[in-house]
């Protein structure tokens, strides 16, 4: 699963937006439950999930990662991951036209 994360965070580097989101729904489909290493960090899986997603314009899928990442930061209770999610969260509703949600 490392090696498709690393792959997808270079391929969305090089701005390779759809090869990202192959890589990273690869590895996303091997994470069983809500493996520590697929939220943390500010290039967890699911972030990077949501960045490719939006970039090649799959919008509602990124929305679901979005959604998904949100709770699971007010889960952890951990408030700048909160803080990031929601940012994440705003510039997508931002990208979408919802601009008074964003």
């Amino acid at each position: 699963m490392a090696y498709l994360v690393d792959a997808g965070r270079g391929a969305l580097h090089r701005h390779a937006d759809q090869e990202a989101a192959d890589y990273l729904e690869m590895a996303a489909s091997l994470v069983s439950g809500g493996e520590p290493e697929a939220q943390a960090g500010p290039d967890g899986l699911h972030r990077l999930l949501v960045r490719a997603r939006a970039r090649v314009g799959r919008y509602s899928e990124a929305e679901e990662a979005a959604d998904a990442l949100l709770r699971t930061a007010e889960a952890s209770e951990d408030v700048e991951e909160v803080a990031r999610a929601l940012r994440r969260w705003g510039l997508l509703a931002f990208w979408m036209g919802r601009h008074a949600l964003a």
